[in-house]
């Protein structure tokens, strides 16, 4: 798949591997719209809280973190290199596809630690079953 979709680089395995549409339509919702913005697991919470009328879900830039540790921030990617101690990654510019300054990423790799941990707590705890609706 990789050959037939042209990837050349890093940005373009991330963009490849994690793009899919998520639709959500409440029985009563007559319109639709379109977000053009990066999203994850972690961020279906806050978008049925949104469709509740609790909105959590603006067009504010999002962190959106994968099981790796890998996240996108704004215009910037970060891939951790599991091989070594962790706040070691690279950095890369969706825009330029090319690596850039790790400080670009660096302020949200800790941010990013803590959504996977609140997540994982989540899923171990089986929180959702407890939630009352």
């Amino acid at each position: 798949m990789a050959t037939l979709e042209e990837v050349d680089s890093t940005v373009d395995a991330f963009q490849l591997d994690r793009a899919f549409p998520l639709f959500i339509k409440p029985p009563e919702l007559t319109t639709g719209e379109v977000m053009e913005v990066s999203g994850g697991q972690i961020d279906i919470a806050p978008t049925i809280l949104d469709l509740l009328g609790d909105s959590l879900l603006n067009d504010t830039s999002n962190l959106t973190v994968f099981r790796t540790g890998a996240f996108r921030y704004e215009n910037h990617y970060y891939e951790p290199d599991l091989t070594e101690r962790a706040r070691n990654g690279t950095c890369y510019s969706i825009e330029t596809e090319e690596q850039v300054a790790f400080d670009r990423c660096a302020p949200y790799i800790d941010h990013a630690a803590s959504q996977l941990r609140l997540s994982d707590t989540i899923i171990e705890k089986d929180a959702l079953s407890q939630m009352s609706p």
